[in-house]
């Protein structure tokens, strides 16, 4: 039986109304997959590439077999605006079955949620902490409702992997597991699968799209700024057509979004540029989403990754990215967007490297990172990319406990352990002593306390925690001052902090004034003026992956010509300038460089493994080298080669030992030695030696032991293992590459 006559006849009957002419090869294969599940599956096709209609034109089938049942499935994804778009689309599939769709976030209409609230069936669309939310607050009615549970739909699947709302996502499931009776089957949908799901089957598409990419190296230094030249060849290229260009901050966003409404105003043409970031107000971010959508003008949309994920707004003719590109599995999701039916997907980027005397700007770090990303991207290898430690985001275990005790009143510390730390919970690696630990902590702070019979209860502050809609997410959510147009009483947005009367910024791609600030509704009343305006936002983008740093390494030491990279800006030539200079200081055999008046150690190890060399450097040699994720400055090589002797102690194999460098001969050895005995729990311990403030980033970290906190914090920052490789190389001295040290 072909794939198409195992779905039901009336979605036959859409599909031909779509215009469709046939299946693509993802929703032929995911046909016979779903339609009886024998385990989790994930979907994987580009933005747009009908990873929607693979997984709910079988699961609507199924749906409807079950007559005189009320099948339900539940759809969780990201954003209150992609379940928006998703309830639209899933709405015209449905409506020929009779299966309603309903959608549920703290936006959405209150008739739909009373509707679904009496007759819970069909399909919902949910964002995790809405669904927390309905977990904890309707206990009695979830338990119920979703007893005839048949799948859970994750959207855009990549968007909660390694965070704190991918942990909390996979308790939320686990939950629902609970409520069941059964492990429910899992479909995940995404553009980009770092780390498949383990035992999960990975339904591909396997159409091929041509990709066209540019690459424009632009040198700053006091006489060339790049913000003008990159906005100049912004306008001339994008005019008159519909894109997206990517930015790194909304900072960087809003000043181009202001530079290119300038040039637009001076050349006298309508200003085609908008902008999109998660500061500005819903509803303006919605209109650039429609404008895009209708696609009946030219509009560019400068922004953030919050166009990252896959609302719909069309295919648009091209997508630039503007700075260095970090991840290679977001800039594949972010190509996805561009490419409309028989035309290829464009990609412009503008790298921008700062024009000084440092190892930095001569191995040009970041035109050759953008490389290493597009190269990654090419050869898919993003896919290998490793996630963060699920240790992590140990924290939100608070959160979770305290929702179980919303739900279900209490627990003993045995059913808690098992329901969060063993089966499907989200936080295996917790021991029985660990999580005695945590309740310890959680009981002194008063989140919980435990009755005469052991019974763990909430708090006094967990019951004003319990009262606040805040317990439902997993992750701090800024304090925002809301702005608002004095004029036309319109929301124009937020920005994290205080705004004073008289001030001047930038928001929403214009220039403001406060008129006047009210504290006790966080509001600033603002009008729009002329004077020049400063940018209010600050941030740091993902820490380099070591994948990435190995890349570009292995660029600089090879021949390899890119023909994406662009003669007219000639960074061919820049990209040789770097190889030159890598090869002049032998690089390839030594890793020293000269950085003013020090030394920096190319360990091309990567920010996590060069911060546990800088740690281990304050903690034993009572220095504070500066690092990146290329290098570490400020040791020499007798301080590098002491560390060496004492991870070699604490960390060789047996027999292995004679193989390493050994310590200076004005190094005592008892000294390696003794610091190796200090390091008995490596990651952990170099972790306790940070300051708790530091520490406490996270939502719910406050509420963590020290030594999980520490965990936690290892398994952010720290990268023990690469720090490790990085000193069991043997090291040369500089400007003598057949010296080594001994």
């Amino acid at each position: 039986m072909r794939e198409e006559e195992m779905i039901d006849r009336r979605l036959l009957g859409w599909i031909h109304r779509q215009g469709w002419h046939d299946l693509r090869s993802i929703q032929r294969e995911a046909i016979p997959v779903l339609l009886n599940p024998q385990g989790d599956v994930v979907i994987k096709a580009s933005t747009a590439g009908g990873k929607t209609e693979a997984a709910f034109l079988p699961i609507l089938t199924r749906m409807a077999q079950m007559e005189g049942q009320q099948p339900l499935v539940i759809a969780i994804a990201p954003l209150k605006a992609l379940i928006n778009d998703q309830a639209r689309r899933l709405e015209d599939m449905a409506e020929p079955l009779g299966i309603k769709v309903t959608a549920w976030h703290g936006d959405a209409a209150q008739s739909g949620k009373n509707e679904f609230l009496r007759h819970p069936s069909g399909v919902l669309l949910i964002t995790p902490e809405s669904l927390e939310a309905i977990l904890s607050r309707r206990s009695p009615w979830a338990r119920k409702a979703f007893r005839d549970l048949q799948y859970i739909v994750v959207d855009e699947l990549h968007a909660f992997q390694g965070n704190e709302r991918g942990t909390q996502l996979q308790q939320l499931m686990a939950r629902l597991d609970m409520i069941a009776g059964r492990r429910l089957p899992r479909v995940g949908l995404s553009a980009t699968i770092p780390t498949p799901e383990e035992n999960a089957l990975v339904i591909q598409g396997s159409e091929k799209h041509p990709v066209q990419i540019l690459v424009k190296e632009i040198i700053a230094d006091a006489d060339h700024q790049p913000e003008p030249l990159i906005a100049q060849d912004l306008f001339s290229r994008l005019r008159g057509t519909n894109n997206l260009v990517f930015t790194n901050s909304r900072k960087d966003a809003e000043a181009f979004r202001v530079a290119l409404g300038e040039i637009s105003r001076q050349q006298g043409v309508p200003d085609e540029f908008r902008i999109h970031h998660g500061s500005l107000s819903r509803a303006d971010r919605s209109d650039v989403e429609k404008e895009l959508q209708a696609g009946e003008r030219p509009v560019t949309a400068i922004c953030t990754a919050s166009m990252e994920l896959g609302v719909d707004i069309g295919k648009v003719k091209s997508i630039a990215q503007i700075g260095t590109a970090q991840d290679p599995a977001s800039l594949r999701q972010r190509l996805g967007r561009s490419g409309r039916r028989g035309e290829p997907s464009i990609l412009r980027v503008y790298s921008v490297d700062e024009a000084r005397d440092d190892y930095k700007y001569h191995l040009r770090a970041n035109l050759l990172q953008n490389i290493a990303v597009i190269e990654l991207l090419r050869s898919q290898s993003y896919q290998d990319i490793a996630q963060p430690s699920a240790e992590a985001n140990l924290s939100v275990i608070v959160q979770q406990l305290l929702s179980l005790l919303g739900e279900h009143g209490s627990y003993y510390a045995s059913e808690a352990f098992m329901i969060l730390c063993r089966g499907e919970g989200a936080f295996p690696y917790l021991s029985e002593e660990d999580f005695e630990s945590l309740l310890k902590e959680m009981e002194r702070k008063r989140l919980i306390s435990r009755t005469n019979s052991g019974q763990i209860v909430v708090g006094r502050e967990g019951e004003r925690l319990m009262g606040s809609r805040d317990l439902y997410s997993a992750f701090t959510t800024p304090a925002d001052y809301t702005i608002v147009d004095r004029t036309s009483k319109r929301v124009v947005g937020a920005v994290q902090y205080k705004p004073y009367y008289g001030e001047v910024f930038i928001l929403a791609g214009e220039k403001w004034i406060v008129d006047a600030v009210e504290e006790r509704s966080s509001t600033a009343w603002v009008s729009q003026t002329h004077s020049k305006g400063k940018m209010m936002f600050e941030g740091t983008g993902p820490e380099t992956s070591p994948s990435v740093v190995h890349k570009m390494r292995e660029i600089l030491g090879s021949d390899q010509k890119f023909p994406y990279l662009d003669p007219a800006t000639a960074t061919a030539e820049q990209l040789e300038s770097a190889r030159l200079w890598y090869r002049a200081h032998a690089l390839d055999h030594q890793p020293w460089v000269r950085q003013g008046d020090t030394l920096a150690w190319l360990t091309w190890a990567g920010m996590k493994a060069n911060r546990v060399i800088a740690m281990l450097a304050h903690r034993f040699l009572g220095v504070n080298p500066p690092y990146d994720h290329i290098a570490v400055a400020g040791l020499t090589p007798d301080q590098v080669s002491l560390l060496q002797n004492m991870i070699t102690q604490t960390y060789a194999e047996p027999g292995r030992a004679g193989s390493w460098t050994a310590l200076p001969a004005s190094a005592q050895p008892e000294t390696a030695a003794a610091l190796s005995g200090q390091l008995s729990s490596p990651a952990t311990e170099l972790a306790s030696s940070v300051p708790r403030v530091k520490k406490d980033r996270g939502k719910w970290d406050q509420y963590l032991p020290d030594e999980l906190l520490n965990r936690q914090y290892a398994a952010q920052k720290l990268d023990l293992q690469g720090a490790i490789q990085a000193l069991s190389t043997p090291i040369l001295l500089p400007d003598s590459p057949k010296k080594q040290i001994k």
